[in-house]
């Protein structure tokens, strides 16, 4: 059986196999990024899946104008936090060490008011063979933006959230790629807006040094 060669960084105008380099019988290993990267998940709000109580609800908004269809998740103003979640296979080049971050893309659905703000949060739980999926989610990491005076359906992207770290069922999970990766997204109740809100994606970002996806 030949070495296992980790392959060195490859740039554009590099010659990839060069005389010597490799043997036949030689394995090349995985394709490494030459430093850590950033890739991204989209969670469209019209893929959502609503809990039958404290739940957003599905809405389509149709531009007066130029007649562009939104579909999203309603996020009612309110009192109670309301929530929705997403279920996916989780990236095999992800570094689940370094978490998740996350932005919201959202419109107002009526104008707000002044000195007023909208908070979401994130929370998440990876499953593996043989994990209970009845498991609590994370720690919920929130996101506030000021939305004073701010129309109705005008596009607003949060700020970047900070960290957001799964929590593993079974506990001891050894992540490893394809496991099942639950999402709930929540619109607090105590934000200050007045407005209903339609909650149009979720972008995810995670950190990888892998060029592959197995």
């Amino acid at each position: 059986m030949g070495n296992v060669i980790p392959v060195k960084p490859i740039y554009v105008g590099d010659t990839v196999v060069k005389l010597g380099e490799f043997q036949s019988g030689d394995t090349i290993s995985k394709v490494y990024c030459p430093q850590e990267v950033q890739r991204s998940i989209i969670l469209l709000g019209s893929t959502a899946e609503v809990p039958l109580s404290s739940g957003g609800a599905v809405d389509t908004v149709t531009m007066a104008t130029n007649g562009h269809i939104i579909t999203g998740i309603k996020f009612a103003a309110g009192d109670s936090d309301l929530y929705a979640q997403w279920r996916t296979r989780l990236p095999y080049n992800v570094k689940i060490s370094s978490g998740f971050k996350y932005k919201v893309g959202f419109l107002l659905k009526t104008a707000s008011a002044a000195s007023t703000n909208v908070i979401f949060g994130l929370q998440a739980l990876i499953v593996g063979s043989g994990g209970a999926i009845d498991t609590a989610l994370g720690t919920a990491v929130e996101v506030t933006t000021d939305v004073s005076l701010i129309g109705g359906n005008i596009m607003l992207i949060s700020a970047e959230s900070g960290v957001l770290t799964p929590a593993l069922a079974p506990s001891n999970l050894t992540v490893a790629g394809g496991e099942e990766i639950i999402f709930r997204i929540y619109r607090k109740g105590t934000d200050t807006s007045a407005a209903d809100v339609l909650l149009t994606d979720v972008y995810l970002t995670y950190t990888t040094d892998n060029y592959e996806d197995a």
